[in-house]
């Protein structure tokens, strides 16, 4: 029974792995998001049958552990990508900020003649 369990999980991971390999160039990050989620599911139910992981299925995993690099690759490019717009950001707001009315609305001056 848990064998079929593992059969169905890998074959499932190899399926949704090739298809995002296909269109790694222009996945967006929401894809990519979800692609992560459903292969966090399938691992985990994968480690909760391992006591009967065969041979076949070893040589099968490290087969998909081969293209974890190419997705990496595709995660790193979206974060570094996130961090040049936050950092743009930060410099936009530090520019509002620097030319900004830095008065309060509510003061006002009291001139006393003497």
């Amino acid at each position: 029974m848990n064998t079929v369990v593992i059969d169905t999980s890998l074959k499932k991971l190899e399926d949704i792995t090739a298809t995002l390999l296909q269109k790694i160039d222009l996945v967006s990050y929401e894809e990519l998001s979800t692609f992560a989620d459903e292969r966090e599911l399938l691992v985990q139910r994968i480690i909760d049958s391992q006591e009967f992981i065969s041979s076949e299925h070893v040589t099968r995993l490290k087969e998909l552990k081969e293209y974890d690099q190419v997705i990496l690759f595709k995660m790193e490019d979206f974060k570094n990508e996130a961090s040049k717009w936050l950092s743009k950001q930060g410099a936009i707001r530090e520019q509002k900020n620097a030319y900004g009315a830095s008065y309060n609305v509510d003061s006002f001056f009291v001139d006393h003649k003497k």
